[in-house]
Formats: structure tokens, sequence, C-alpha cells
């Protein structure tokens, strides 16, 4: 008879086991419990804190490209419109002399041409190859040469007494005004475009630091109900910290972001807003300079120069010398450091209309000579001498509102500077609040 082998039973590994459920319980003792609530609301706080530091790091990264702007794209389009605006006036100023051109015309003129080329370099240098830009600045490239190449046989027919130099000089300014000018301007309206984006980036109130600062708020209430309740323990020290803590982030993102959007909307509102319509009516200005010196030179087709003159003083000074631009500008914007010059130009601008109707009075009384040294002479009541004052009114208006741009930038970046290291600082005390308060109802169970 065989007999059997007795059957081995498997050990079972409990030592393992009894570990694993030893740590279950552990985790689901009050110790326990309270250590992972511990655990989450650090996470929380450090959550909050990364959040909020992120975006305030957004909006100075957004402040420190507007800081920039008065050295951007921006301003070598705006240089470009202007200088080439400038240009062709003095050109035609120029040939309107005869002969050979007064040296400060000449002068001018070509100070007008290299600033534009040397802005121009800037504004290829700052584009980045953005696809936008690519199109306009290659027209400006291109067509730059063709227009001095247009001025300089204009003038030489001129000098020698060629009635052909007319042509060329309206073809010059016909191409300025349809190629030139319209690229300068799409480069312009992209750059403005993208100082938009920055202004509303940097007065964008950070509201998901703020949900999650409410998040972290609301975790660490509940946290002091439920020890009051788990340990009869009315208040925690260490909690309490850490809520405070919280609450002073909270009100110091909310003041900061507050604070900075204010200033970033004053900024708009008489800063770069300002700046951007003052510039316009400088160039809308230049460009009926042009109108007025263009029509002397196109004799008997003047007419479209004069309307579109016209149209320009009215949008300047108004159809009844008020209510144009800068009749605006001199009575609703409040700094007097715009708003002086801005007057000046809005009287100096009807006086120049008065002497571009004398100047139009003696050409049609058949004096074309004294109405082209009505319109370029030297003397105080010559049109181009009231243009020169009105110029140098808008330039300094547009000085006065860029700076104020820059002051309103400038405080907007100081009330941020102190917010990374006290977020810091606070985010510490709160995370510090929270494990003491553990730690210290942990410790009645050890």
């Amino acid at each position: 008879m065989t007999i059997a082998a007795p059957r081995t039973v498997p050990t079972v590994p409990t030592a393992g086991r009894d570990r694993w459920r030893a740590r279950v319980g552990l985790l689901r003792s009050t110790p326990g419990l309270l250590g992972l609530a511990a655990a989450a609301l650090a996470g929380l706080i450090l959550a909050f804190g990364v959040s909020a530091a992120m975006a305030g790091q957004d909006q100075r990264a957004s402040l420190d490209g507007l800081a920039s702007s008065s050295q951007s794209l921006g301003a070598a389009a705006q240089q470009i419109y202007r200088s080439l605006s400038d240009a062709d006036a003095a050109a035609a100023s120029a040939f309107l002399a005869g002969g050979l051109e007064p040296a400060p015309v000449r002068d001018r003129y070509r100070a007008d041409i290299a600033a534009a080329e040397v802005a121009l370099a800037t504004a290829n240098q700052r584009s980045a190859g953005e696809a936008a830009l690519t199109s306009p600045l290659r027209t400006l490239y291109t067509e730059l040469p063709v227009y001095t190449g247009l001025v300089e046989r204009a003038r030489v027919d001129n000098r020698q007494g060629l009635p052909v130099g007319a042509a060329y000089l309206r073809e010059a300014s016909g191409l300025l005004r349809t190629r030139l000018l319209p690229a300068a301007q799409d480069v312009y309206s992209a750059e403005s475009a993208r100082v938009a984006v920055m202004e509303r980036r940097a007065a964008a109130f950070p509201m998901p630091a703020a949900l999650v600062g409410l998040l972290t708020l609301v975790a660490l209430v509940v946290a002091q109900v439920y020890l009051a309740r788990r340990t009869n323990r009315v208040l925690s020290l260490g909690l309490l910290a850490a809520s405070c803590a919280v609450v002073a982030s909270l009100a110091w993102t909310a003041f900061a972001a507050t604070t900075v959007s204010g200033h970033v909307a004053a900024s708009r509102g008489g800063g770069s807003a300002l700046v951007d319509t003052l510039a316009r009516a400088r160039i809308a200005a230049l460009e009926a300079r042009g109108d007025e010196t263009l029509a002397l030179v196109a004799h008997g087709e003047a007419q479209s120069y004069e309307q579109h003159f016209a149209g320009i003083v009215g949008t300047l000074v108004g159809a009844e010398g008020a209510g144009g631009v800068l009749d605006q500008v001199r009575t609703q914007v409040d700094d007097p450091r715009v708003r002086a010059p801005a007057g000046e130009a809005f009287g100096d601008s009807k006086v120049w209309v008065s002497a571009h109707e004398r100047v139009r009075a003696l050409y049609a009384a058949g004096r074309y000579n004294d109405a082209v040294q009505a319109a370029i002479g030297p003397d105080e009541t010559s049109s181009g001498t009231a243009f020169g004052r009105v110029d140098g009114d808008l330039d300094r208006a547009i000085r006065a509102a860029a700076a104020g741009f820059d002051r309103e930038v400038t405080t907007a970046k100081r009330v941020l500077d102190p917010v990374p290291a006290g977020l810091a600082l606070l985010t510490v005390l709160a995370v510090g609040g929270t494990a003491f308060a553990g730690w210290q109802r942990m410790r009645e169970y050890w």
C-alpha cells in the first residue's frame, strides 16, 4: 500500500500585508488625516503663490515692453512717415525757389531722407521677420530710391529751366503718397496693435491666481472647522497665521493689479493714444504743407491739392475754426504740459491758414512770384514760417505726451517691484503656519 506524501500548504506573506494595512490604518487615523490635510493645504498655498508670482511676472514683462515702445518698431515707422512727408514738402519748396535752391531747404530734404533711411533700417531690424511686415518693408526699401531719383531728376530739370521738372516732382509726390506713406502706415498699425495687446495684458486682472487664492482661503477655513470639531480646540494659531498670510497675499495681488491697471489706462488715454493722435495730426499737417507748395508747382492743376489741403485743415482746426483735433486736445486733455503746446499749435494753425489764403489770393491775382515768396519766404508773415511754428508746437506736444506715457508705465512698474519678494515671504509664512498647525495636533497622538 502506497502512502501519499503530505500536501504542502503555501505560506501567505502576512508580514508585507500587515505593513500595508498598518500604513493604511495610519492614514485613516486622526494623525494621518491631519498630515494629509496639512500637505494638501501646503500644496494649495504653494499653487497660489506660484500663480500670483507668474501673473505678476507677466504684467511686468508687458510693462517692460511698453516702457521700450518709444524705441520700438512703431516709433521707427512713425519717423519714416514724418521724415518722408517733410522731405516731400521740402522738395517742393526747393523747386519753387527756382534755379539753385536755398541751402537750408536742400539740407532739410537731405536730412529727412537720411532720417527715413535710418528709421527704415531700424524697422527692418526690429521686425524680427514678421510675415505681416515683409510686404510694406519691401515696398519702402524698393520705392524710396525711385522717389529720390525722381526728385533729383526734377531738381536737375528745374535748374535748367525745363518745365518737365514739375511733372517729375508731381510723379515723385504721387509715388510717395500712394506707395511709401501707406507702407509706413501699415508698419505703424502693426506695431500699434502689438502695443495694444501689451496694454491689455498689463492691465488684466490675474483672475486664475485670485481663484486659487480664494480656494486656498476656503480650504483653510474648512480645515480650522474640522480641527475644532475633531480635537475640541477652538483656535489653531498656525492655521490662523496661514489664513492671515493668504488674505494678505490676495489683498496685495488685487491692489497691485488694480493699481497697475489704472496706470496703464492713464498711460493709454493720456499717453500712447494721445501720442498717436498728435503724431497723426503732425503728419497730416506735413501733408497739407506739401499740398500747399505742390499747388504752386502744378500751376493750373492745383485744384486737387487745394481740396486735400482744405480737408486736412478742417480736421486739424475744425470747419469753422473750432472742433478740430487740436481744439479737442487743448480743451479736453488734463495734462497742462500737453495742453499748452497743443493750444499753441491750434492758434498757429489759424495763422498758417490765413497765410495760405494770402498765398492763394496772390496766385489768383496773377502774382505768381509774390505767391511763391509768400509760401516759402523767410519773413514772419510767410506760410512756411507759420507752418514751421505749427510743426514745432506739435513736436513739443508729442514729446510731452510721450513723457506722460513713460511716467505712468514707470510708476506701474514700481508698484510691482516689491510684489515678488512680498508674495514669497507670505507664502513661506502660510506654509510654515500650516505645517506648524499639523505638527502641533499630530504630536498629541504620539
